[in-house]
């Protein structure tokens, strides 16, 4: 896998399917997704599951969504332990893969064709690692926008990141 991508969720689960669906629509097919599940009640894998949106192939250690084919790991957390503390345990996951790079996405973002071939482009041209920042609501990451921050500062009523990327040799 090239592409390992860590999302942390809990509760939110048609949030987190859209979020899915768009991942497996606009990514490569070298791209694993581990879901962190902050102890949501019923959990994401039991409510895919009971809607039968997960399979799995006989000798795969992954599950996939049965539309899509993505492949997903999932790690159960006994209580929500928080997005932090989700997204380093995946990280250690990651460690034991042979992925070249480490995402951070958050479970209600809609990715666009092209948004993992955009940050890897910046971390490839030198960048240890790329985050993307959004101003307002609604998480749609379009890499058309990609660019780099300009020496102009604005006010921004609200922003906050909604993926990161570093490489394994970060």
């Amino acid at each position: 896998m090239e592409y390992f991508i860590s999302i942390a969720v809990h509760n939110q689960h048609e949030t987190t399917l859209r979020c899915l669906r768009y991942i497996a629509k606009h990514s490569p097919k070298d791209t694993m997704v581990v879901i962190y599940d902050n102890a949501s009640k019923p959990s994401l894998f039991d409510w895919l599951l009971s809607y039968g949106l997960l399979g799995s192939r006989i000798g795969d250690p992954y599950c996939y969504i049965v539309e899509d084919g993505l492949p997903l790991k999932f790690h159960f957390a006994k209580s929500n332990d928080g997005y932090i503390e989700a997204h380093n345990h995946t990280a250690k996951i990651f460690l034991e893969t042979d992925a070249q790079y480490f995402v951070v996405l958050n479970n209600d973002t809609e990715v666009c064709s092209g948004w993992l071939e955009a940050m890897r482009a910046k971390i490839d041209a030198g960048a240890s690692q790329v985050g993307i920042l959004r101003e307002g609501f609604g998480n749609r990451l379009d890499p058309s926008g990609f660019g780099e921050y300009q020496s102009e500062l604005a006010k921004a009523e609200y922003c906050e990141g909604s993926a990161f990327m570093m490489s394994r040799t970060a």
